[in-house]
């Protein structure tokens, strides 16, 4: 590794050894005596994928990000605590949570692709989209 490599070098590696870190992590997570380790790998990918994300020069400013990690962590800290008998449900809101975000990010990508190609469309495309994400997450 030379000492000339550039942003976008070092974001990619982050990137394949991310991805190589969740391979290894969901082949590890299968068996009793490997899941400790499993997990451990599957943090440090994810640590990766984010700091690579992170560091894309695209990203002028991080307060969005920032907000969003302050309240994902005011979401996610009491779930964490709720008692095991509460699994199943902490699990179906997981769920719903994830499925909103599917739909926001499908609606917002109609949104921008209909932009792109002009036209007044997109709010009928991005509405319908979130409604049938309603529908499924009930």
């Amino acid at each position: 590794m030379s000492a000339g490599m550039s942003v976008a070098t070092w974001i990619q590696l982050a990137y394949i050894a991310s991805a190589a870190c969740f391979v290894l992590a969901l082949k590890w997570l299968s068996a009793v005596p490997t899941a400790r380790r499993g997990v451990l790998t599957g943090v440090l990918g994810m640590a990766l994928a984010v700091g690579g994300t992170l560091l894309r020069p695209e990203i002028v400013s991080y307060t969005w990000i920032a907000t969003a990690f302050v309240l994902g962590t005011l979401i996610g800290v009491p779930m964490a605590m709720m008692p095991m008998t509460a699994v199943p449900q902490r699990t179906a809101l997981s769920h719903a949570f994830g499925a909103l975000a599917a739909v926001d990010g499908a609606g917002d990508a109609d949104f921008v692709v209909g932009r792109l190609h002009g036209g007044d469309g997109p709010q009928q495309v991005v509405v319908g989209a979130r409604a049938a994400g309603a529908r499924l997450t009930k």
